[in-house]
């Protein structure tokens, strides 16, 4: 099955990164289930309609992301037709830090030298940009430069101000951070240097090592992330808000109306108290 168009004209304008992997394959492990459903049904994909495709995920909900990219690259070489997935509405998130909660993370990520260096940069990041883990396991080094005496790191994009606290543990994490765990000596390759290295030369940590080294010094993520998205709208339009943190525009109307009408719920409770 070839790529989804929309993510091949992203990775042309970039290197093709292991998250872009990931999604991929996870694309075609979707595909594949579907075609082995049609089949174990005796159907054609040609011949298939809309309903077949409701009702396949009707016990597969999970699975609405993953299949919209084989039934696009179907439609557009007319494998299939009259076939459409409905864009799935924008779910409220309900787990957030209150202010208290949020800001004792942050300032413990920033000052406890007893964390390691990737778990405090990373609760950092997540905590005042919403990056996800993802996209910060794959931070390179060149990402991150001075200017004077500002300090700036490139997320999405878009180059964003760094407190003085936050790039003095970049300085140090690129500085003291291991080339590669199995190597004795620096490997001679021409690629990515990454902040986070992993256990081999040229890889980043895994997503997955990442979250547990959080876990195990109990850095909240998705509460964090939750937390600092309603936090910058607050400040930020949801048009910025959707180029700074790498999110679908419709998302991030999403999350302004849930701002909106959580300070409205705010509101109303503060006038129920006088």
């Amino acid at each position: 099955m070839g790529r989804d168009p929309r993510r091949a004209r992203r990775s042309a304008r970039g290197r093709y990164t292991i998250g872009a992997a990931g999604t991929d394959r996870a694309d075609i492990r979707a595909a594949i289930k579907f075609l082995t459903w049609l089949d174990d049904h005796q159907l054609e994909l040609d011949t298939i309609d809309q309903a077949v495709l409701d009702l396949w995920l009707t016990t597969r909900p999970t699975l609405h992301r993953q299949i919209g990219a084989f039934i696009r690259w179907a439609t557009a070489r007319r494998l299939i037709s009259g076939i459409t997935l409905a864009t799935r509405k924008f779910a409220p998130p309900s787990q957030f830090m209150g202010e208290h909660e949020y800001q004792a993370q942050l300032k413990r990520c920033l000052n406890d030298e007893t964390i390691p260096l990737e778990v405090r940069i990373t609760g950092v990041l997540v905590g005042l940009y919403a990056l996800t883990i993802p996209r910060a396991a794959e931070l390179t080094c060149d990402r991150f430069h001075r200017d004077g005496d500002s300090s700036y790191l490139t997320i999405n994009r878009n180059p964003v101000l760094l407190p003085p606290k936050l790039a003095r543990l970049i300085e140090q994490q690129i500085e003291a951070r291991p080339v590669g765990r199995f190597m004795l000596k620096p490997p001679q390759t021409s690629g990515p240097t990454y902040l986070f290295p992993g256990h081999f030369p040229g890889r980043p940590i895994s997503t997955s090592h990442l979250h547990e080294l959080l876990r195990q010094h109990d850095v909240s993520v998705i509460t964090a992330r939750n937390t600092a998205m309603l936090e910058a709208l607050a400040d930020m339009p949801p048009i910025v808000i959707s180029d700074l943190f790498g999110i679908h525009p419709s998302t991030a109307h999403g999350w302004a109306r849930l701002a909106q009408n959580s300070w409205t719920d705010y509101l109303a409770a503060l006038q129920k108290t006088q």
